[in-house]
């Protein structure tokens, strides 16, 4: 089946509004959360912001992205909302930062004192004098016309760990966006950034101990316990078979679900629910019959190599090991079983499942009335792992085989 205009499995910014709000399926409730405490706390003096977190693929830039059109669009809105992307070229420091938002106030909306403040910003010397120029305009904006900044800032972890930290702008952020903020942020994340979140201890603390002492406590972070945490987490059958629905009534083919229900379950089994990978397997589908698709499968894998690349890399290196060990040992495993693979010890074993079954990336089943078996969610990630770093190349493609003759029957 012909699918409607360009299909833009990457990059949902580039979707049109119209195509973002009618192919978009909610996810516990979070986007109409932030939308709804975003408009109650408009006039107040504390506010809350917030931090989206989940894998790779998981819609957080679409949330960000409709939270940007719905506020843009609003002309009562009480915010000046500014989407700050993935990639952060130019931002460097929390100077680079201001000057982003002054010059997207200048162009965007129009705004004379901010085109003002930011060619003083950009003529001052003085780091400190700078960022009180661009401080000194939000706060006149908000003042004079009752307007936040609404900052939607996607993979704010990179920006944390690689801009904000070495210069110390962490707790002139932090106190920028405190009591009668000119400033409201909603962040996204693909890790539940455990420091600013957790109180610390050497108990809950996972790390080299190199680590552990580089850092300082999460009591002293600035942002420690700031942000209210909202999880997308993968989705379940249900949820595949709504996203899989709205999209086919986008591409104007009603009768979808109807002709591929059998391999739905497929669907979710190899996906484990990822929006993005069921997006690419239901491109697949409209396009082909998947029953007889190795090779497209394979070339698929190959599509997605970096995507599933990033995904690996975002996981800190502990948990790394679980998930290596996970996919070596291939059937649901006990944690004992997965501490040894792993040369972990079993604590610390067990905190790690927690977090990994907490962001989605594993899932447990019970056995018996105490214990637990565990194993890798989303089996495509999986396939591209072995394929890529465990199996030679005739034991791949016969797993590939199998794998998906399971799925489709």
């Amino acid at each position: 089946m012909p699918l409607r205009g360009p299909f833009f499995l990457w990059n949902p910014t580039e979707k049109s509004t119209d195509e973002l709000e009618q192919t978009f399926v909610p996810v516990d409730g979070v986007l109409r959360r932030i939308e709804r405490d975003l408009r109650e706390q408009s006039d107040l003096g504390q506010v809350t912001h917030f931090l989206i977190i989940g894998q790779r693929g998981t819609g957080k830039t679409t949330h960000l992205a409709l939270l940007y059109e719905r506020f843009r669009a609003d002309l009562n809105s009480p915010y000046c909302p500014i989407f700050l992307r993935e990639e952060h070229p130019g931002i460097y420091g929390l100077r680079g930062l201001y000057e982003r938002i002054l010059e997207q106030l200048a162009q965007d909306y129009g705004l004379t004192a901010a085109s003002r403040a930011l060619h003083a910003l950009r003529c001052e010397t003085e780091e400190i004098l700078a960022l009180a120029v661009a401080e000194s305009a939000m706060r006149q904006l908000w003042r004079d016309a009752r307007k936040r900044v609404l900052l939607l800032f996607d993979h704010f972890n990179e920006f944390v760990e690689s801009q904000l930290l070495p210069d110390t702008g962490d707790w002139r952020l932090r106190s920028l966006l405190q009591l009668n903020p000119p400033m409201v942020l909603v962040a996204a994340s693909p890790i539940a950034l455990h420091e600013m979140m957790e109180p610390f201890s050497d108990s809950n603390y996972i790390g080299r101990s190199d680590e552990l002492h580089r850092r300082a406590e999460q009591y002293e972070n600035a942002f420690f316990q700031f942000f209210l945490p909202l999880y997308l987490r993968p989705l379940d059958g249900a949820g595949v078979r709504d996203l899989i629905e709205t999209r086919a009534r986008w591409d104007g083919e009603e009768g979808f679900w109807q002709r591929h229900q059998a391999r739905i379950q497929a669907i979710t089994t190899l996906t484990g629910g990822n929006p993005r990978l069921v997006m690419a397997l239901y491109r697949l589908l409209a396009e082909g019959d998947i029953a007889s698709a190795a090779d497209d499968l394979r070339q698929l894998l190959d599509l997605l190599s970096e995507y599933f690349r990033d995904r690996w890399k975002d996981l800190p290196k502990q948990e790394q090991r679980v998930i290596h060990a996970l996919i070596e040992i291939g059937v649901e495993t006990a944690p004992g079983a997965i501490a040894k693979q792993a040369r972990l010890s079993p604590n610390v074993t067990s905190k790690l499942l927690e977090r990994l079954t907490h962001s989605g990336l594993i899932a447990y089943r019970q056995k018996g009335a105490r214990s637990r078996v565990y194993a890798l969610n989303d089996r495509l990630f999986s396939m591209w792992y072995q394929m890529r770093f465990i199996k030679p190349l005739g034991q791949r493609l016969m797993g590939l085989a199998e794998a998906l003759r399971g799925s489709i029957r």
